[in-house]
């Protein structure tokens, strides 16, 4: 049966929630309360809601005044909101030869048929599988392949060796943290945690805070664990990785510092002898008096006294 016109439906007002009695078939009415004009279609047979998306994003840090910044993955560059720099957030992926800096907060990629060479990178993390010809700085993560050939200096907040890979340097590396599961042969010196996964294969002297050893891996080296002074292990890695040099560096400094005296409280026998060593060294030349002018006086001459008439001397 159709619907009389006397049936109605209660309806909530939008804007104040007052509950009016309109027919069904209305299309828009205005609420006794609040005088607000609503349509009744839209309050019946609600249209469902578009659910936006949030746009993902990253974060990264300014390169001049290290503010914390953020963007949409999407995003190619941005700038700072404090200093007003420019930040190039691009990938760049290297299958050629190359001269050039670089300076991202992307990825960098030098394929195997990819040459760098003379530049200064310092990108958001590397992918090295070519060759590489300068300084290198990873922010997040470094992954090295066998087909690498890297002549410079290097630094990462995480060295990735993948499995079935190697690298060999002859420099102590210093990285944030290591996970490898290939083969390394370098001193490593990492500010965090050096995981060796059971592929692993590392010959060198490792330092760290935190070392993970799965069961598998073969470790040649000297291994130092925990918070270690960097004037104790650390200079000794970067100076020199030889055995002999890392001896001498710790008797060095194992060996109490003798105290400087000050010259207001030398003792009166180291004076004397330094004294006497200075004389002997240069020794002091005897004053002569100079010579003085022998001065005779003569006598003055003696006067007969002159006679005076009428007197008889």
């Amino acid at each position: 049966m159709a619907a009389s016109r006397n049936d109605k439906v209660s309806v909530a007002c939008p804007h104040c929630g007052h509950v009016l009695a309109v027919p069904p078939t209305a299309i828009s009415t205005v609420c006794k309360k609040c005088s607000g004009h609503f349509k009744v279609q839209d309050v019946l047979n609600p249209k469902p809601s578009k659910t936006v998306q949030a746009v993902e994003r990253r974060s990264f840090d300014c390169f001049n005044c290290g503010t914390a910044l953020d963007a949409p993955i999407s995003a190619e560059s941005t700038m700072c909101k404090r200093c007003s720099t420019h930040i190039d957030l691009r990938d760049y992926n290297i299958n050629s030869a190359v001269s050039k800096n670089f300076r991202t907060k992307g990825a960098f990629v030098v394929d195997s048929k990819g040459y760098v060479f003379n530049t200064e990178a310092h990108v958001g993390e590397a992918v090295i599988k070519g060759r590489f010809l300068g300084k290198l700085n990873a922010e997040r993560t470094l992954t090295i392949y066998s087909t690498a050939e890297i002549k410079g200096t290097i630094t990462a907040g995480c060295l990735v060796i993948p499995a079935q890979n190697r690298y060999f340097s002859d420099k102590p590396l210093a990285v944030g943290s290591a996970e490898i599961s290939g083969e390394l042969t370098a001193d490593l010196i990492a500010e965090k945690t050096v995981t060796l996964k059971s592929s692993a294969v590392m010959f060198g002297n490792t330092e760290a805070r935190n070392i993970i050893v799965e069961p598998g891996a073969v470790v040649v080296g000297e291994m130092r664990i925990g918070v270690v002074p960097p004037t104790e292990f650390t200079s000794t890695l970067l100076a020199a990785s030889t055995p002999q040099a890392l001896q001498d560096e710790k008797k060095l400094l194992a060996a109490p510092a003798e105290p400087k005296s000050s010259p207001r409280t030398r003792p009166a026998a180291e004076k004397s002898k330094a004294v006497a060593a200075q004389s002997e060294i240069f020794p002091a030349e005897k004053e002569t008096a100079p010579p003085t002018k022998k001065t005779t006086r003569r006598a003055p001459a003696k006067t007969k006294p002159k006679s005076v008439a009428g007197s008889d001397v």
